[in-house]
């Protein structure tokens, strides 16, 4: 039996005391939870249409041509299209990533779309924005103006639709905000292929609060731009490191994270265990096996160090060259755009190798011997070292995850570019060695 507790004439259970009491601090303390006992954390997160000033979207990352997502002929039914509309595209964006369980329910996951030029010139979008593959009461979007950088532009056409997608074994709906930009100039490409370039992107961001320890941390979520539906292989974190309150998930930015891959914070290794298919919740657990802690790299601080095996089996080590300016150089052998970078290489190698310059190449292959052949076939007569999964020390160490990634090392030992563009490394070779 719970004793009782007599205070100003009331009789109160110490037990409702106690819970009250716990659930007003809870209340009051605006903190996630951080659930110990099994070593688990679990945040409950916000949808949101990203404030530019507060995340950056920036390449739409869903190849809607090459996911065969766009035709001459429509891959479903439809009805209602006007006739005054110049359709000469026929689309869809699939909205629920291949990730997401749907346990053999199938949901009507694809909303589809037209694309057209009018008479006067002018780029048009007409969106299934209920899904409902009728066009009819569907208005006409008039393409908006975009570009990326002086060679890559076109239009895009902007919609809030409405998809379907599996949670809890039901078939559920909801909508998001989806972007379709459709290339008119797209460097990659050239001739005149019959289907331009279309590229997608889902504009949510998911956001909550996660606390590590002692250390209140704000947290995003998003699917890569490309789903609007979660999981832990294709969707991505952004931890505000740094607590400045910007979710970073610019180019190489240190605060987002691979959700299929555990990182370390403040010494502690996590682990994403489970996202619910609509985002609204993310578990995390602490991952059994210790996982380095990405650090910001900063110019004109000493490089990571590193050891490792060459392609011959003799050790390499960082330190070993100092007095020499080093050009660090991450790839692979299935990289078409490093491959293409390698003539560029190999003439900086013959020119200054004999005046205090090195390359190390670090290579993501998982076989030595492929990466032997290939680099006797190309004459890559430099140091080479494969960084293999799963520990991928190096990559770790630069913040690779994307590739190709070159970084230059002074002759003292200290970082003086970092991710810098192929077409950047004759000048800043040059200008260090004449320094």
């Amino acid at each position: 039996m719970n004793k009782l507790l007599r205070k100003d004439g009331i009789l109160m259970n110490r037990t409702i005391i106690y819970f009250a009491s716990l659930l007003l601090i809870i209340l009051l303390s605006g903190k996630p939870l951080e659930a110990e006992g099994d070593n688990t954390i679990t945040i409950n997160l916000e949808r949101s249409t990203p404030d530019p000033d507060d995340v950056t979207f920036l390449w739409p990352s869903m190849d809607l041509s090459d996911s065969k997502m766009v035709g001459l002929e429509p891959a479903e039914e439809l009805k209602g299209i006007p006739e005054d509309f110049p359709v000469q595209f026929f689309g869809g964006y699939r909205l629920s990533s291949s990730g997401t369980p749907h346990g053999g329910i199938i949901p009507d996951d694809t909303v589809s779309f037209l694309a057209g030029q009018s008479e006067t010139g002018e780029y048009v979008f007409l969106f299934d924005t209920d899904n409902d593959e009728n066009f009819s009461d569907e208005k006409i979007f008039q393409g908006l103006a975009f570009s990326f950088g002086e060679d890559t532009g076109g239009y895009k056409g902007v919609a809030e639709v409405a998809f379907e997608y599996v949670q809890d074994g039901r078939v559920r709906s909801r909508n998001v905000d989806i972007e379709v930009y459709r290339f008119t100039n797209y460097k990659k490409r050239t001739g005149e292929p019959p289907i331009p370039k279309f590229r997608g992107q889902v504009r949510e961001l998911l956001t909550g609060k996660v606390q590590f320890g002692r250390i209140q941390m704000r947290l995003g979520l998003h699917a890569e731009g490309e789903y609007a539906t979660y999981d832990p292989k294709t969707s991505r974190l952004i931890l505000d490191t740094n607590g400045d309150g910007i979710l970073d998930n610019g180019y190489r930015s240190i605060e987002v994270y691979r959700a299929s891959k555990p990182f370390s914070i403040n010494g502690t290794p996590y682990r994403v265990e489970r996202i619910s298919p609509d985002g609204s919740t993310l578990t995390l657990a602490v991952h059994d096996v210790a996982v380095e802690e990405r650090r910001d790299l900063e110019l004109g601080k000493p490089a990571p160090s590193f050891t490792a095996a060459d392609l011959s089996g003799s050790e390499i080590n960082l330190e070993s060259f100092r007095n020499q300016l080093v050009l660090l150089d991450f790839w692979s052998t299935y990289c078409g755009p490093c491959i293409s970078h390698i003539p560029a290489l190999r003439s900086l190698w013959r020119d200054y190798a004999d005046k205090g310059f090195a390359i190390i190449s670090v290579s993501a292959d998982k076989s030595k011997d492929k990466v032997l052949q290939f680099t006797q076939d190309n004459q890559m007569g430099w140091h080479h070292v494969v960084d293999t999964q799963p520990e991928r020390r190096i990559s770790r160490a630069y913040n690779v995850d994307m590739i190709p990634a070159y970084f230059l090392i002074d002759q003292n030992g200290l970082l003086v570019a970092k991710y810098a563009f192929a077409s950047q490394l004759r000048d800043l070779v040059t200008s260090h060695l004449t320094d």
